[in-house]
């Protein structure tokens, strides 16, 4: 039964790479090599590693903020609640740290009052926190973390204040609390974690941990869901097999397990891992190739039932070899797997039932009438709704979000500013580049976000440096108070040196952010498209994320615009090849034209997906409808036809049929929408294969002989 046929033999092996971890569950194969590579770059800054907590109850808010801090320090590094000098210490320390590169000296008297001024505010000082500003000031005497305080403020979202210590939104008052993990995105344990904590406090999780751990959560969700329905329809079978009496049926197990272990295992090698979403498509995909062994032991004719099979195998494999060649890992995966099985099931099929023949000793035969043949005309009308409807080709249908986490989701990027954000990444020595792409936004009144927002140019902090390393701390009068409390900076400033210059392959804690040390980003926040075709026009490899993605579904489109036609003409043309006559082609496609246009109809009045992976689901059904229109069609232009020979057909024919309809009923199951999508158009395409088989094909045959 497609999926469920290998996974008596194969359940063993399942749960052994499941256990040995030879199944890849991530999302790095989701997308194109060189947009991944994009997408992973930008999440190595602290710009993109922050992840936000929803909810909506202050009180909540801040028991939890509490929690968080008191009691799962291993879990969070930064958390933005009740916020903590302490937690932001070390960025203000490096910050000052910096100071005599980034600031002038000032004039003897200016020093002495602000110095002085700085004092003051030592009465002011209270509470648990008190320790940790006196260490502050003392190593700013001119005050100069109010810039840094600035230029954090102004990252801020205006539609958002800070309110009790947390950050909430002026209209609804919806809380949002920014924080990092102290571990990666693919830890998803921890994260799991880290989700039970919140669920007590109704909040939502939001970032890139939580999209990591559902699409995780539901690829290994649907694999089990998959290995049970399966269990069952095997259970189912096996009692059908032993009601009818067929038992050699069982035998058909074989080819297909085989085929699926020697596919796994190539596939294995060739790509070190084998992605969970493969295993679940591939495996009822390979299922197809039993087919072929019911064909071949319900028919008398062996030499007529190999050639059959032979175009069959063909016509389904063009579908296949099109689609390897797609952009997408994990659609090259799933074509490389499925090839391997189809191929190996089919040679083993050939081989292991050479000498095998089930006849068939009662009447299977169907009535045949023309006007069976006039549901055509509703699968026209839904084939002309799919060729006008847009196909939704956003990278949402590639990503699994939970029902609990949508509204969060959906509210919290609603609240993003209307600028659109464009970024450029850097080697840590293009210091001269970076200062120069950064100049060009300003010279635009594009707001950007920079290594050199904070920190003046090179020339000017070798100037910055040489005035400290001049200035003359003997002419700068303190009281004895005001020496103690300003030891630490006047210390360091012994210390300054004229080459003291930023390095960003060491870059400090107030640039975290904006470099790795490995990598530099430049951030630019434009408004409508002339800043953006300005922006792009003129600094070289600038991109944004939201058009990354834009591009990646044009990407998309182009392919369905590309493999469409060449699958269509390679098929049609191994028919005409088979059958050097037009119609009889035509008539073998009819099965798929008639699922097409039922999918158009179910599209159109019960609002079934239509994303790139329906139209690969579509492009499947018709690889294997032309199998069902290639056997019918051999039977019916066969002149020696008899009723034992279509009583044969029409219950190899229906078993196959069955068995497809078992081994793809689990996907219904899936929770991801790469699945789910794909198990709604096998399921309708095999309802619309039904009909067209043991109806429509016999009626088109019987007003031809009329005619």
């Amino acid at each position: 039964m497609r999926i469920s046929f290998f996974l008596l033999g194969f359940f063993a092996i399942f749960f052994f790479v499941k256990r040995a971890e030879l199944l890849d569950t991530g999302q790095e194969l989701f997308f194109p090599k060189e947009l991944y590579q994009k997408i992973t770059n930008f999440s190595q800054f602290q710009i993109g590693k922050w992840n936000n907590i929803i909810l909506k109850d202050e009180a909540q808010a801040l028991k939890l903020c509490r929690e968080l801090r008191d009691n799962h320090r291993e879990l969070i590094s930064k958390i933005m609640c009740e916020p903590q000098l302490s937690e932001f210490s070390p960025v203000v320390q490096s910050w000052l740290s910096d100071q005599f590169a980034n600031f002038p000296a000032p004039t003897p008297n200016e020093f002495v009052s602000s110095a002085q001024m700085e004092v003051a505010k030592l009465s002011l000082l209270m509470g648990p926190e008190s320790q940790n500003i006196l260490a502050l000031m003392q190593m700013d005497p001119l005050n100069h973390k109010d810039f840094l305080w600035s230029k954090l403020q102004g990252l801020m979202n205006e539609k958002f204040h800070w309110k009790n210590g947390l950050l909430t939104h002026k209209e609804d008052g919806t809380i949002i609390i920014p924080f990092q993990f102290t571990f990666k995105p693919d830890e998803i344990k921890k994260t799991k974690e880290f989700e039970k904590i919140l669920t007590s406090y109704q909040a939502s999780l939001v970032g890139v941990h939580e999209g990591h751990l559902s699409n995780r959560e539901a690829i290994e969700n649907d694999l089990s869901s998959i290995g049970l329905i399966s269990a069952l329809m095997i259970i189912l079978f096996l009692g059908v097999v032993s009601f009818l009496k067929m038992f050699k049926l069982i035998k058909l197990i074989l080819p297909t397990a085989l085929g699926i272990c020697v596919s796994f295992f190539i596939t294995w090698l060739v790509f070190g891992k084998v992605h969970g979403i493969t295993l679940s498509f591939g495996t009822g995909i390979i299922g197809l190739a039993i087919d072929y062994g019911f064909h071949y032991v319900f028919s008398k004719d062996k030499k007529l039932a190999g050639k059959s099979n032979f175009y069959a195998l063909l016509t389904t494999l063009a579908v296949f070899v099109i689609f390897f060649f797609s952009s997408i890992p994990l659609i090259r995966q799933m074509m490389f797997f499925s090839i391997l099985g189809l191929v190996c099931s089919y040679i083993f099929s050939r081989w292991l039932l050479v000498d095998d023949h089930i006849s068939v000793d009662f009447d299977f035969t169907l009535r045949k009438n023309k006007w069976h043949a006039l549901p055509i005309l509703a699968a026209i009308v839904g084939i002309f709704h799919l060729i006008f409807f847009k196909v939704d080709t956003s990278i949402t249908r590639f990503n699994f979000t939970p029902p609990h986490i949508k509204e969060a989701q959906g509210w919290f990027f609603s609240q993003v500013k209307t600028e659109k954000v464009f970024f450029k990444t850097y080697q840590p020595e293009d210091l001269l580049q970076i200062e120069a792409d950064a100049q060009m936004g300003k010279s635009s009144a594009i707001r950007s976000e920079n290594v050199f927002s904070y920190v003046p140019s090179l020339a000017k902090q070798k100037e910055n440096l040489q005035s400290w390393t001049n200035f003359n701390q003997k002419r700068v009068k303190l009281s004895e108070v005001e020496q103690k409390v300003f030891a630490p900076f006047l210390a360091q400033l012994k210390q300054v040196a004229p080459d003291q210059v930023l390095d960003l392959r060491h870059p400090p804690e107030y640039l975290g952010h904006l470099a790795t040390g490995e990598m530099v980003a430049n951030l630019w926040f434009t408004k409508g498209p002339e800043q953006e075709k300005f922006l792009q026009e003129n600094v070289k490899g600038v991109e944004s994320l939201v058009d990354i993605f834009i591009n990646f579904t044009k990407l998309l489109t182009r392919e369905i615009a590309l493999f469409m036609p060449i699958t269509l003409i390679a098929i049609w043309g191994l028919l005409y090849l088979k059958y050097k006559s037009l119609k009889q082609s035509l008539i073998c496609l009819i099965p798929f034209l008639f699922s097409l246009g039922l999918y158009g109809l179910f599209h159109r009045y019960f609002h079934f997906p239509l994303s790139f992976m329906s139209l690969l689901g579509l492009f499947l059904i018709y690889g294997l409808s032309v199998d069902y229109g290639i056997f019918s069609t051999d039977y019916f232009t066969n002149t020696e036809q008899s009723l034992e020979h279509e009583s044969s057909l029409n219950l190899g024919l229906l078993v196959n049929w069955i068995s497809g309809l078992i081994g793809f009923i689990p996907l219904l199951w899936c929770q991801h929408p790469i699945l789910s999508d794909l198990g709604l158009v096998l399921i309708v395409g095999m309802l619309g294969i039904f009909y067209a088989t043991f109806y429509i094909v016999p009626a088109l045959f019987l007003l031809r002989s009329k005619a």
